[in-house]
């Protein structure tokens, strides 16, 4: 009889401790980051405004009028692939890179990560984000989610920087009535983790190159030739000029599908990240499960201690 009770105390106890589980703690449970209030577009609009040194965009036709049958409008226009938000596909600082129509994807529906180190920038126009900034960001945060996009927001989009594509930004700051031209980039050592990592697929920046063009550091693009040689493709002229948290929303990232280009335009949309329903419906039922087959588990030893 004892031992009965025993068991029967032992398997009420372990159902207590699962049902506490599948129940969460506050204290114990990391709390989700707010949703996003619905999908938000990253994407500059690709207008006249949006230069290229190569082929500013243009419209070179637009036949606009009512007809027989109602309303028609067509447009004829010609633009540089590096106008306004972009992808710079692998291939285009790797030879046997995948170009814009052979990115799978399952690596254009992504989950996203933000780092914002536009406050660093706003202090140094000249910041350059290494591997230790990284590190920093992940302790803070977690480690970065497999099959994920970095965004890295400079904090140009503030002052129009992304714009220009054809060079870095400037911005009048308040130290100095000078203009003092913003050079920030990612730095090698930086791409070099990130590849070492082997979880991010893509690098979305605020910026028209990964690197700081037009210095020294960034001469010949050693950043970006690091990820593009692992098949990391690159996001430029990114609008990360609305509030996104730092992780737990998804990118879906849609360049026109050109066969063989190097470089396209781009739509890149962020929406908060949710388990599919199946992710979701097992979730719920396990808890529950293991509570029904500890009750069974208990009747059985009851009944053979009786």
């Amino acid at each position: 009889m004892l031992v009965k009770w025993a068991l029967l105390g032992l398997s009420l106890g372990l159902l207590r401790v699962e049902a506490g589980r599948g129940r969460g703690s506050p204290s114990t449970t990391t709390p989700a980051p707010p949703p996003l209030p619905g999908p938000v577009d990253l994407t500059l609009a690709l207008d006249r405004n949006a230069s290229s040194p190569e082929q500013p965009f243009t419209v070179t036709k637009n036949a606009s009028a009512w007809g027989e049958f109602g309303w028609t409008s067509t447009q004829t226009s010609c633009s540089s692939g590096q106008a306004g938000t972009h992808m710079q596909a692998p291939y285009h600082l790797n030879e046997h890179g995948w170009k814009v129509d052979e990115v799978p994807l399952e690596r254009l529906l992504v989950a996203a990560v933000l780092l914002d180190v536009s406050a660093e920038v706003a202090a140094n126009g000249s910041f350059l984000l290494t591997a230790d900034h990284l590190i920093a960001w992940e302790k803070k945060h977690g480690g970065l989610p497999d099959n994920s996009v970095l965004l890295i927001n400079f904090g140009t989009s503030a002052h129009g920087g992304a714009r220009g594509a054809s060079r870095n930004p400037s911005v009048t700051t308040t130290a100095t009535p000078r203009t003092t031209p913003l050079n920030p980039g990612l730095s090698q050592g930086a791409a070099v983790h990130l590849t070492t990592l082997g979880r991010v697929v893509g690098v979305g920046v605020d910026l028209p190159a990964l690197d700081a063009v037009g210095t020294p550091r960034g001469r010949g693009e050693p950043a970006a030739r690091a990820l593009m040689a692992e098949n990391v493709y690159a996001l430029l002229n990114l609008d990360l000029s609305r509030e996104l948290p730092a992780k737990g929303f998804s990118l879906l990232v849609l360049p026109p599908k050109v066969r063989g280009a190097a470089v396209a335009p781009v739509r890149v949309v962020a929406t908060t990240r949710s388990p599919s329903p199946s992710r979701a419906a097992a979730a719920a039922v396990l808890p529950s499960t293991k509570m029904a087959i500890g009750t069974v588990l208990c009747l059985y030893l009851v009944q053979r201690q009786s």
